[in-house]
C-alpha cells in the first residue's frame, strides 16, 4: 500500500495588489495571503510559515505591486501568470520563494527585483 502524500495548496503573497487581482489568484487555486504595510519588517518566509509577524515598520512604505509564489509547481505558476496576462491584470513584480529570498524583508526583494529589471534593460539595450 502506497502512502498518500497531500498535496499542498500553492501560496500567493500580495502586496499592494489590487481586489481584482486576488479575486484572479484565487480563482486559480492559490490561497492568497495580504501583507499589511506594518508588516513590512517581516522576513519573506515568515508569512509562509505562518509565524508571528511584527505589527510595526517605520521605514518607507513601497507603491509597487508584488507577488511572491510558494508551494506550486510550473505549471500551476505558468497557468497563473498566464490567467492574470488575459484578464490584463498588472503586477509590477512577481517572484518565486527560494531558499535564499525566504531569509529577505519584502522591501529588500523589490529593491533586488528592480535591480534585476534594470539590468535586463540595459543588457536588452546594449548600454552596460
Amino acid at each position: 500500500m502506497k502512502a498518500h502524500i497531500a498535496k499542498k495548496t500553492p501560496l500567493a503573497l500580495c502586496l499592494n495588489i489590487s481586489p481584482q487581482a486576488v479575486c484572479a489568484i484565487q480563482a486559480e487555486g492559490f490561497q492568497t495571503i495580504l501583507v499589511e504595510h506594518t508588516q513590512l519588517a517581516a522576513c519573506l518566509g515568515d508569512f509562509f510559515s505562518k509565524a508571528d509577524l511584527p505589527s510595526s515598520y517605520d521605514g518607507p512604505i513601497p507603491s509597487e505591486s508584488l507577488l511572491v509564489m510558494a508551494d506550486c509547481t510550473r505549471t500551476e505558476m505558468n497557468v497563473l501568470l498566464n490567467s492574470l496576462k488575459a484578464q490584463n491584470v498588472s503586477i509590477d513584480y512577481k517572484a518565486m520563494l527560494t531558499p535564499t529570498n525566504r531569509k529577505w524583508q519584502l522591501p529588500a526583494l523589490l529593491a533586488e527585483l528592480e535591480r534585476e529589471r534594470q539590468s535586463i534593460a540595459e543588457r536588452s539595450t546594449g548600454t552596460l
